[in-house]
């Protein structure tokens, strides 16, 4: 068990050396907020406001089938017939690109 712990910690401390943890945050935080902006511009319905990596947003199937045609989302609940909320996460490797893609997709629907 002891040789254990000390891998675990091994992780920790490579997290907190030098505030990785914190730009890896920073990081995926940034590339939320391109694609959040981009559902904002569009006037989309976003289920909660949020400053994380999580973007809540209600849409329309169609819109939907489109974003998902070069992304993966999220279907978290059906609203009705026609409209869904979907989810939306970036991470520590979602590049500055991908992310500008994302949000211009929005801009095009």
């Amino acid at each position: 068990m002891l040789a254990k712990g000390r891998l675990l910690g091994v992780q920790f401390y490579a997290l907190l050396k030098d505030s990785l943890y914190e730009d890896i945050g920073r990081h995926e935080n940034e590339m939320a907020m391109i694609i959040k902006q981009a559902f904002e511009e569009k006037g989309y319905s976003l289920y909660v406001p949020s400053f994380t990596n999580q973007i809540f947003v209600d849409l329309d199937s169609n819109i939907i089938q489109a974003i998902e045609k070069e992304f993966m989302v999220t279907h978290i609940k059906k609203i009705n017939e026609k409209k869904e909320r979907i989810r939306i996460v970036t991470s520590w490797a979602t590049p500055v690109e991908e992310a500008t893609k994302f949000a211009e997709l929005i801009r095009t629907l």
